[in-house]
């Protein structure tokens, strides 16, 4: 009985060394199947781009609201929590723009029809490298994208004033912060897959992959807080370029967690 007992569990930890030995060759198989990293690349690429108009629609859209010089010191504290990084300079011009101007109708709506643009694009692309990771055929997302656009902007617009509403120098607001932060983002991935899906799928298979993606997120954003406080040390060296490569990698890293979440 003993005999028969050791063999069945030798038999168990065969087979259970050979699935935690064949989880890595069978996750870069799917990998390199719907070319997430491809999709990754693309996202980020666009996200990059859409920062700038994305950033400058959200600040006109609070002035509305708030007054744009007390707009323009906040972002100044947001660049002093992580000076010399990519946020640092985008932050400085957004600060320029905050200052205040009488500004101008035509420029906001190019402002706006930019951000809105780039905004879908890297939204589809998302969404259709969640459409891989699923198994789908890839769909061309013409009303999505018109859904992803208002859904992107009110996004923006929530994370302005999510941001607004935070004292830099507070631990308990960042950490109320950074947990409404990871609601939001989970409630936004959630609403990313079951729009990239369709019905194919019912939500309670979509959820526990939302919430890995939005928990990964929020590591992210330690490590690339970690790494912005490198910048200043590198900048001399490597100049700019330095926050701009990190905040690359960071948003790589990003939209690739979103799509492994698939």
């Amino acid at each position: 009985m003993a005999e028969s007992r050791r063999r069945v569990q030798s038999r168990h930890d065969l087979r259970a060394t050979a699935v935690v030995s064949g989880l890595p060759h069978s996750f870069f198989t799917w990998q390199r199947e719907v070319r997430i990293g491809e999709s990754a690349s693309a996202t980020a690429f666009w996200v990059l781009i859409a920062f700038g108009p994305a950033g400058l629609v959200a600040i006109n859209v609070l002035g509305l609201f708030i007054d744009q010089g007390a707009i323009a010191t906040h972002l100044i504290a947001i660049a002093d929590a992580a000076p010399g990084s990519f946020g640092d300079l985008l932050v400085t011009q957004f600060t320029l723009i905050a200052s205040p101007s009488p500004g101008s109708i035509a420029v906001d709506a190019i402002l706006v029809v930019t951000s809105l643009w780039t905004i879908s694009t890297a939204v589809a692309m998302l969404m259709r490298g969640l459409r891989r990771g699923y198994g789908m055929p890839i769909a061309p997302f013409l009303l999505v994208r018109a859904i992803a656009s208002l859904a992107g902007l009110v996004s923006i617009i929530a994370l302005g004033l999510l941001a607004f509403s935070i004292d830099m120098a507070s631990t308990t607001q960042q950490v109320i912060g950074i947990t409404c932060a990871s609601i939001l983002a989970f409630a936004l991935i959630l609403g990313l897959h079951a729009l990239a899906v369709g019905r194919a799928f019912p939500w309670r298979n979509l959820w526990p992959g939302a919430a890995f993606s939005a928990i990964a997120l929020a590591l992210i954003q330690l490590l690339w807080e970690r790494a912005a406080s490198f910048s200043p040390n590198a900048s001399p060296q490597y100049g700019a370029i330095t926050g701009l490569v990190t905040s690359m990698i960071a948003v790589w890293l990003a939209a690739f967690s979103i799509l492994i979440g698939a």
